[in-house]
């Protein structure tokens, strides 16, 4: 039975891929920073107690205040970060002082792709969090170089055209430079993706989670069934399989979205009046097993 299943990260790290055996940290764990005078705190605790479960809250405190956060439960973890702990202001973290700021790394769960680099900015000087991203890379060949204005960071920056798998002779390593300079997290490559490559997970792409999930929400409308086995059975399903080597991932999202939407808008089932409005809207989700 094939899982569907979208992760987020932050930059806590795991390196967890299609080509290495999955590993976690614990379904409870807190990492400690004493940057300067101030604490800062993130605990992480899986709802279900399992530290493979996408379900983890993220609370983050300094000096025992908690602060806002928004982010999306997943499975964060460290793993894999150790190496670039030296440094550091935190036990198990990698973390960066840049003037009164502080870049605090980690990771979010990818199966069954690369996990994600994630990252807090925060304010030293006046103890809050200034801004926050969940995905600033697959982590792949992860290394991290401290600049001026914030760190420049080496992640898998795509795969070549066409691949099936994301493994070492598909990816492609680059830096990506992380300027904090203006209290927020920018992110910009160093330098452009070749032609023979297209950028890893799509991650510029609007649609989100997999080519799989927009598959199934398409057959499950064709069969009018929502159940995964059904889904995973029918004609359309096996049919589909193979525009998983017709075209990059992003490509296949939309055209199952584009399908989905015609067939919904024929069955009235959905408020948008084009293909174009129902692409940008989100009456249409991606399918995802149990939901």
């Amino acid at each position: 039975m094939t899982a569907f299943k979208i992760f987020i990260f932050l930059i806590i790290g795991s390196t967890a891929h299609a080509f290495a055996a999955d590993r976690f940290a614990e379904p409870k764990w807190k990492a400690t920073c004493q940057i300067g005078t101030r604490t800062v705190e993130l605990k992480i605790t899986s709802k279900s107690g399992h530290a493979d479960d996408d379900d983890m809250d993220l609370q983050v405190s300094i000096d025992g205040k908690n602060q806002n956060l928004k982010y999306k439960p997943s499975l964060f973890t460290y793993d894999g970060l150790e190496k670039l702990k030296a440094g550091s202001a935190c036990d198990l973290l990698p973390s960066y002082v840049i003037g009164d700021k502080a870049i605090i790394l980690f990771a979010v769960d990818g199966r069954p792709n690369l996990d994600h680099l994630a990252a807090l900015l925060i304010d030293v000087k006046n103890g809050r969090i200034l801004d926050s991203s969940f995905d600033l890379g697959a982590i792949y060949e992860l290394d991290i170089k401290k600049s001026n204005d914030g760190i420049r960071v080496k992640l898998n920056q795509g795969w070549k055209k066409k691949s099936t798998s994301d493994g070492p002779d598909n990816l492609l390593s680059g830096w990506k430079i992380i300027n904090v300079g203006e209290q927020k997290i920018k992110a910009t490559w160093e330098k452009a993706l070749p032609t023979t490559h297209e950028t890893y997970g799509d991650t510029e792409c609007p649609y989100p989670a997999e080519p799989l999930n927009w598959i199934a929400k398409y057959c499950g409308h064709v069969i009018g069934s929502g159940d995964e086995i059904a889904i995973q059975a029918s004609p359309c399903f096996e049919k589909a399989q193979t525009d998983l080597k017709a075209g990059s991932a992003c490509e296949i999202k939309k055209k199952y979205k584009t399908k989905t939407c015609e067939l919904a808008m024929k069955q009235k089932q959905i408020k948008a009046k084009s293909i174009a409005e129902c692409l940008d809207g989100d009456e249409i989700k991606p399918f995802f097993a149990g939901s």
